[in-house]
């Protein structure tokens, strides 16, 4: 009888080509690795249709692939479970391993590769049918499994027609690609321009190719009536090739119709018999094997070179790609035609947008929708897929992050064609958008999954705006894309898996979000990567090994996060790095495989948890430049080759507990910067100091060195920065060393135990930025330093100098910062301070100065933020010419006893004011109303002055106050503002030994931030309210100190701490 083979389901007749049907017959391929054709399965006649073999070989193996009398396998895989062997061509298996077309997830048929075999059309169990890589499959038209049914790229591939996973089924470029017609999954199924470009595919009315259809659409086998393998073409006419080969050629599957019956002659087997391989086509229509199939269908074999007179190989080699004929059209799952795009709306739909937020009113999908169509009336389908998706695409992205409010949006709101071009739009000579650079330009919204759409993009930054809310998945269609760049954003959740996906990407940048979770495994696909930037996110936990992948990685950056435990040592892997910023984690140790890095210069590993001494391995990294281990759980001796290293400039080992440093062979390094402060170092600072002569910084604050500086710090002549400050230090400042130091900026010695004269002489370091010799022991008089034009920061405060200040300080015009608090300076205010043109701070506290505050002055200081000259014996008013001093945030006249009148009302212009203290001066009269205008108030000092009156509902007003302090006035009366409880950050609120009367307002309940409240010594009734108790009572709030007077019903251990018996 006559046999017709299509998808290698044999039968007499057409009609079997149901799967559903249990009758149809099957015939079965051979294991991949052994070298026979297709075992033509009879029907029920005298031939047995499973003849007996119960070897222990998976279906048919190599054993039985010369053994024409074992077309089924019903050893340990059993086929037919029970007496199956006997009925007239099981096609399907009735045992426990219910062998099912639809359904072969759970089959224990085949227990290794299932790729090899056409016996399974359909798999849609939830377990991956292909267990490795599913691209080189030919049997597998269809899968509806959750695996991704093409790892890496199927664009050439012919046998997959639909899709319907949720995974991408095209990963690259498909656009001359006419095997794909359809996905109906959740991704985008044309990469490019695949609907209306190919030219093997000019309507969407094409069904699924049948085992009789012909004709553009449908590709044909090369030769007449041969055994050579099927190609996908619309022609007959084969590929140029070479006229020999001994080699199958490893090329990608491909689709055909069967043959008919009755095409030509055949070189295959006959029934009854079998070859160890099928015969290479040789262009002739003969062939050498035995001829026992005659006119049956193709056998599945690699494609030979076209044109090749011979082979020498067989033809079914496991390094070729199978083919296979397409899908019946009957085939159970298949559509039986595709979608026509009539509208450009269900174009978009199909490719782009797969809900219904195209059709909802006000949506970005609705709107971009619009634009294509109301700005662009000349676009159409099928024609114009291309740039419709590419505008929709990019509309959408502008309508979803508030495209009208951008701060700059120039060609996106016309209907001049994108690449006109449009803001931050890059296109290339073929109009196709390679570029989206957005940064900073005030996005706010979420990031679209129609992004996916612009499917040349190569870069996309983001960075610097609002955007929040998940990356999307569709994301991983960009394949394309090199760099990825949305930091500084509120993006959240976790760093999507589909990143892994993006296999062009260079760099990868999500500094400044919200991401948690880990750092995903998949990022060890990314090996092209060269710069991995996640600095601070909300990652845990410990980092994958599969970064030892990134062989080209030379940037990586994962700095405060949360990650734990030791780096893993597949880091050593990274021979590429150049840079490793991990501070402010959780780390725990670092490799040994660290030293494998030649290329490493930067290290930053500061505030994690590595103990012990410094790692020895980091001595033998030869390339290393930076080394900042600051703020680890390192202790002992600093080891010597640290200072020794003919690389290293910059060593930072700051707030550990080291105790010493062992500077033998450090002449020989090149160190620049060191930084050993908060550690425990002890003793004299060793003398070899001074043979680092490439130093330029010495930071060595906040440990215990004694003595004086050695005289060899003098070597140091590049050296710009010496802080010592909090050491113990002892003898005079010694000018002699310092002077030598030419190139000093920074000196830092305060909170020592020197003593004597502030030397002259330092007045000679003319480069000299900042001068700090507070709290020491020295004594006057004031330097004269006017010859410090570059000095911008002058701090002897905690000194006793005792002299007045010169007129020569006024030639400080680069001075910021001049603070003389506590110095016993004399004289009277001098205003010309007021006039240093760079002037910031004045900090004059607990000085001799006496005299008025100067009236003028005030207007040529625009960027005095600080003013302070507490306690000292400044007399008159405050003169109402302070207030054109515009800049002005803090403000202190404190303790001056002599310091009376009435707050001036041009005070209340001064909308900078942060912090006012007028404490225990004579400043009398009513609170102003308008100190209610002052809104970015936090601090408001008037205790033990002379106001008097009500305290004013308008300080309800002062959103920002964290301290208030009304105590002890002339005094205050009247009831305690309702209003107070407003101050919702309020933390200090004193107004004792007053004259306030009446209930204690339930309102101040509603300050949970409170620390302190002080009521003592007023004229209150009532009880204290139950929402100040709760306050009081819960143990997650500040609240320790409540005092009232006792005729103020209170409950002391649970609610007051203190009550205060009625003078």
């Amino acid at each position: 009888m006559a046999y017709l083979c299509t998808n290698n389901i044999v039968s007499d007749s057409e009609s079997d080509f149901n799967v559903s049907n249990r009758s149809a017959y099957i015939a079965v391929f051979s294991n991949r690795r052994a070298y026979c054709s297709i075992v033509v399965v009879g029907n029920s006649g005298s031939d047995a249709c499973f003849a007996s073999h119960s070897g222990t070989n998976t279906i048919i193996s190599f054993d039985d692939s010369t053994n024409t009398s074992v077309p089924v396998n019903t050893g340990s895989n059993t086929f037919n479970a029970f007496d199956d062997s006997a009925d007239t061509c099981i096609t399907f298996d009735t045992g426990a391993d219910a062998f099912n077309a639809f359904d072969d997830s759970a089959d224990t048929l085949i227990t290794a590769d299932d790729s090899t075999y056409t016996i399974f059309p359909i798999n849609t169990g939830s377990n991956s049918f292909i267990t490795a890589d599913d691209s080189t499959d030919s049997s597998i038209p269809f899968n509806t499994g959750s695996d991704a049914f093409i790892a890496a790229d199927d664009s050439t591939h012919a046998c997959f027609p639909f899709n319907t996973g949720s995974d991408t089924f095209i990963a690259a470029d498909y656009c001359a690609d006419a095997s794909f017609p359809v996905n109906i999954g959740s991704h985008t199924f044309f990469a490019s321009n695949d609907i209306l470009g190919s030219p093997t595919l000019p309507s969407f009315q094409t069904g699924l190719p049948t085992a009789a259809s012909s004709g553009t659409n449908t590709p044909s086998v090369i030769g007449s009536g041969g055994s050579g393998s099927p190609v996908l073409s619309g022609t007959t006419e084969s590929p140029a090739g070479t006229a020999e080969s001994s080699q199958p050629v490893a090329a990608a599957p491909s689709v055909s119709p069967a043959p008919s019956a009755a095409a030509g002659g055949s070189s295959q087997p006959a029934s009854g018999e079998s070859s160890s391989s099928p015969a290479p086509d040789d262009g002739t229509g003969e062939s050498s094997q035995p001829a026992t199939q005659a006119a049956t269908g193709p056998t599945v074999s690699p494609a030979p070179v076209a044109g090749s007179a011979e082979s020498t190989q067989p033809s079914t080699l496991i390094e070729a790609a199978p083919t296979i004929s397409p899908a019946p059209a009957a085939l159970i799952g298949a559509p039986t035609s595709l979608p026509v795009f009539d509208s450009i709306d269900a174009f978009l739909v199909f490719a782009l947008t797969d809900d219904e937020s195209i059709n909802v009113e006000g949506t970005a999908q609705n709107l971009a929708y619009k634009k294509v169509t109301e700005s662009f009336p000349d676009l159409a389908v099928p024609g114009d897929e291309e740039e419709i998706r590419t505008i929709y695409a990019l509309n959408t992205l502008f309508y979803a992050t508030n495209g009208s409010s951008w701060r700059v949006r120039d060609g996106w709101t016309g209907p001049d064609p994108v690449c006109t071009p449009w803001y931050g739009v890059t296109c290339d000579d073929d109009g196709k958008v390679i570029q989206i650079s957005l940064s900073e330009n005030d996005l706010f919204g979420e990031l679209p999954s129609e992004i996916r759409g612009l499917n040349s993009l190569g870069i996309l930054d983001v960075s610097g705006n609002d955007l929040y809310g998940t990356i999307p998945s569709g994301i991983s269609s960009l394949s394309l894309l090199q760099v990825l760049d949305y930091s500084n954003n509120f993006f959240n959740g976790t760093l999507p898996t589909e990143i892994g996906s993006l296999s062009s990407l260079i760099g990868f940048r999500a500094n400044l979000n919200f991401h948690t979770g880990t750092l995903p495994s998949e990022i060890g696909r990314l090996t092209s990567l060269v710069s991995l930037e996640i600095e601070g996110n909300e990652l845990s936990q410990q980092l994958p090994t599969s970064l030892g992948n990134l062989g080209a990685l030379a940037t990586l950056n994962l700095a405060s996060n949360v990650f734990t435990g030791a780096l893993p040592t597949e880091i050593g892997l990274l021979t590429s790095l150049k840079e490793m910023i991990i501070f402010e984690n959780g780390f725990t140790a670092i490799p040994e495989e660290i030293g494998e890095l030649g290329s490493l210069e930067i290290v930053r590993a500061y505030l994690n948890f590595f103990e012990g001494s410094p790692p020895t391995v980091l001595f033998s990294i030869p390339s290393l430049v930076e080394l900042d281990l600051s703020e680890n759980l390192l202790f002992g001796q600093i080891p010597s080759e640290l200072l020794s290293s003919s690389t290293l400039k910059t060593l930072k080992l700051a707030r550990n507990t080291f105790t010493g440093i062992a500077l033998d062979g450090a002449a020989d390094g090149v160190l620049e910067v060191l930084d050993l402060s908060s550690n425990s170092l002890f003793g004299p600072l060793p003398e070899q100091v001074g043979n680092m002569v490439s130093l330029q910084e010495l930071v060595l604050f906040d440990n215990a060195i004694s003595g004086e500086l050695p005289e060899n710090l003098g070597s140091l002549t590049g050296l710009r920065v010496l802080d010592m400050n909090t050491n113990q230090l002892t003898g005079p400042v010694q000018s002699a060393v310092l002077t030598k130091l030419q190139a000093l900026e920074v000196l830092n010695l305060n909170l020592n135990f020197l003593t004597g004269p502030i030397p002259a002489e330092l007045g000679e370091i003319v480069t000299l930025r900042e001068l700090y010799l507070e709290s020491n022991g020295l004594v006057g008089p004031l330097p004269n330093l006017a010859a410090l034009t570059g000095l911008e920061i002058l701090s002897l405060a905690g000194n006793v100098l005792g002299s007045t200040l010169g007129t020569d300080y006024t030639a400080l015009t680069a001075l910021k910062k001049l603070n003389l608090n506590g110095t016993g300076v004399t004289g009277p205010f001098p205003a010309e301070l007021l006039s240093l043109p760079s002037i910031e701070v004045l900090i004059l506290d607990d000085n001799l100065f006496s005299g008025s505050l100067p009236a003028t002055g005030w207007e040529t200081s625009p960027n005095l933020t600080e003013f302070r000259l507490s306690r000292n014996n400044i007399t008159g008013t405050i003169p109402a010419e302070i207030a054109t001093a515009l800049s002005l945030e803090t403000l202190h006249l404190s303790g001056n006893s002599a310091l009376s009148g009435a707050i001036p009302l041009d005070f209340f212009t001064m909308f900078t004011l942060k912090d006012i203290a007028f404490d225990s001066t004579l400043l009398f009269g009513p609170l102003p109303p308008e100190l209610g205008l002052l809104t970015n108030l936090e601090r408001f000092n008037a205790r033990a002055c002379l106001f008097s009156g009500t305290i004013p509902l308008e300080f309800g007003s002062l959103t920002n106050l964290k301290y208030l302090n009304l105590g002890r006035n002339a005094p205050l009366t009247g009831l305690i503002p309702t209003e107070l409880g407003q101050l919702t950050v309020l933390e200090n609120l004193l107004l004792n030994e007053n004259a306030l009367t009446g209930p204690i307002p339930t309102q101040l309940g509603q300050i949970t931030t409170v620390v302190e409240v002080q009521l003592g010594n007023n004229q209150l009734t009532g009880d204290v309210p139950e929402q100040i108790c709760a306050v009081a009572a819960d143990p997650s709030l500040l609240l320790d100190t409540l005092v009232v007077d006792c005729a103020v019903v209170c409950e002391l251990e649970t609610c007051c701490s203190e009550c205060i018996e009625a003078a």
